[in-house]
């Protein structure tokens, strides 16, 4: 049985959809809290206890930070696998909000680690970021390094606390950990802070858009399918040493800037721009090299990323009920 923190989340929605498809039982721990956007998350919870499959997921709207709430979920259900969503993400609204980002992303994570550890979880997935880089790594050794550069977010700081925790209690005690290095995940039902979906919400209300640094931001945009995909091969590989670290990303970096002219394609719309300095806190450029996942698991190909906006675009159509687009 699989439990997926955060499955009211963006990429947790799409791994519980994942799972249920393959008539296998899922855990969602979820508190459905209002640091972001409370609603989507709502709306995912319910999409997914609407689905056929629904018999296959059980819901606890529970804070990870409740040791003794999330114990109980443990000990009521006979947990294999974990994958660990849940944190508040964001590097830039990490920065007036520490004491909440280092309370829910490391404490909240150490909860689950000791829980896993103490029933006996057979692996431990969880959410790392590509944040954890700087620029002292350029693109090409952007490899599954553990050592890092220079932190520059309290969410970083946060990302990079959670791979080293996890590796302690992988030495400390056997326990199988996995960290995944997210890079710019998009698609439907995404988080409503991304750029992408910032910019297509703009464009469809008439808002003006503000661009840091011109634009020029260089990013790794990965679709959430592929994502999924990548996640549940690795979260089933018996092969995995006790601790390893993967980057999940497409290794097809664009600017923000050309991110922008594709949903402006796209949505048949003309973006009002205005030019920002840049925020000290964004690194210019983030790209995977995901030579690793490539090698173990034969993929070949991702997500274009004009037809993964597409599909997002649609499904943001879609979902605020526009018309005459």
């Amino acid at each position: 049985m699989y439990l997926v923190t955060g499955g009211a989340g963006f990429i947790g929605y799409h791994l519980v959809n994942k799972i249920i498809s393959q008539e296998k039982k899922v855990i969602i721990i979820d508190n459905i809290n209002n640091f972001s956007n409370k609603k989507i998350k709502e709306d995912r919870i319910k999409k997914l206890l609407s689905l056929k499959e629904n018999v296959l997921i059980k819901f606890y709207n529970y804070d990870i930070l409740n040791l003794n709430d999330t114990e109980k979920v443990f000990k009521l259900n006979k947990i294999t696998k974990v994958i660990h969503l849940a944190a508040i993400p964001g590097v830039i609204s990490s920065t007036d909000n520490s004491h909440k980002y280092i309370e829910n992303n490391i404490v909240g994570f150490n909860n689950i680690l000791y829980l896993s550890k103490k029933f006996n979880v057979e692996r431990v997935l969880y959410a790392s970021s590509s944040s954890v880089y700087d620029k002292t790594f350029e693109s090409e050794d952007k490899f599954e390094k553990t050592e890092f550069g220079n932190t520059k977010s309290i969410y970083s700081f946060t990302k990079k606390a959670n791979e080293i925790l996890a590796q302690t209690y992988s030495n400390l005690h056997g326990l199988n950990t996995i960290g995944l290095r997210f890079f710019s995940v998009y698609g439907p039902y995404g988080r409503p802070d991304m750029s992408y979906y910032k910019f297509t919400e703009a464009l469809f209300k008439s808002m003006t858009i503000n661009l840091n640094n011109s634009g020029k931001n260089i990013r790794d945009f990965t679709y959430i399918s592929d994502l999924v995909d990548i996640t549940m091969k690795i979260c089933d590989d018996l092969t995995l040493s006790k601790f390893e670290i993967f980057n999940i990303g497409a290794n097809n970096p664009i600017s923000i800037t050309e991110l922008l002219s594709k949903i402006e394609n796209l949505s048949k719309r003309k973006a009002k721009i205005k030019y920002c300095k840049k925020k000290i806190e964004e690194e210019e450029k983030t790209i995977a090299n995901n030579k690793k996942i490539k090698d173990k698991y034969g993929i070949e190909s991702f997500t274009e990323i004009d037809d993964g906006l597409k599909k997002f675009i649609n499904w943001y159509v879609k979902y605020n009920k526009i018309k005459n687009v």
